[in-house]
């Protein structure tokens, strides 16, 4: 059983990039829903599960990493993505955009 903790929309306007992260540590599960526009995909990094923050933050700073790197997946035009999102690394590498472009990211916990 799942409660939920956080709830965002990031907005984009020009080009679609977020940074290497992991989600709040509230989020057990995160589902994740294209609400306008449309996002390039988001790519994942098993091989990199187990790095704290400070270590992506460098890996994202190192002009020799791969930001095309990743197993990508595509936001569904009309349903949602589910990560584990505290757990697995992230990041879009970012492509030109045309107006403004959103996701919403929903993030729940275990109850127990």
């Amino acid at each position: 059983m799942v409660v939920p903790t956080v709830g965002t929309y990031g907005y984009y306007e020009h080009d679609d990039g977020c940074y290497l992260h992991l989600d709040t540590d509230a989020a057990d599960v995160t589902f994740l829903i294209n609400v306008l526009g449309e996002l390039g995909p988001l790519h994942l990094h098993p091989e990199l599960v187990g790095l704290e923050m400070d270590d992506l933050h460098a890996l994202e700073a190192d002009p020799t990493w791969d930001r095309q790197s990743g197993q990508r997946i595509n936001y569904p035009r009309n349903g949602v993505a589910a990560i584990r999102g505290r757990v697995l690394p992230h990041h879009r590498p970012g492509s030109p955009i045309e107006g403004i472009n959103a996701v919403a990211a929903i993030h729940y916990r275990a109850l127990f």
